[in-house]
């Protein structure tokens, strides 16, 4: 009876009421997102580069993931991830170069376009 009473004016609400819980999961836009790690000058991006910058920008969407998530993410979009050889931004010389998988700004855009 007690329940039922607090419930009626409202004290009793949310689960403790029996309602569902809804719960909120941030709306990402992955084109758009991804589009917006490249900076200024960038044409081409290893994909661990922009997994770190997608979970710096939005963690709640993108933390934990991994070049193998963005590229399932990316592909129902018609992109695929490639092969790049870009110069190690942790190789103090700044000489060293890497060849990862990675998308273009342009294959981004593209498909921006596209939709």
């Amino acid at each position: 009876m007690g329940r039922e009473l607090r419930i009626a004016v409202g004290i009793l609400t949310g689960a403790a009421a029996g309602e569902e819980v809804i719960t909120e999961r941030p709306v990402i836009n992955l084109l758009d997102d991804v589009f917006a790690v490249f900076v200024s000058g960038e044409t081409r991006l290893w994909s661990e580069t922009i997994c770190v910058r997608l979970a710096e920008a939005n963690p709640d969407a993108y933390d934990g993931w991994e070049p193998a998530t963005l590229a399932k993410a990316l592909k129902p979009h018609g992109i695929e991830t490639k092969q790049m050889e870009l110069l190690d931004p942790d190789d103090p010389d700044g000489k060293r170069r890497r060849n990862l998988k990675g998308v273009t700004r342009e294959a981004i855009l593209h498909a921006l376009t596209d939709r």
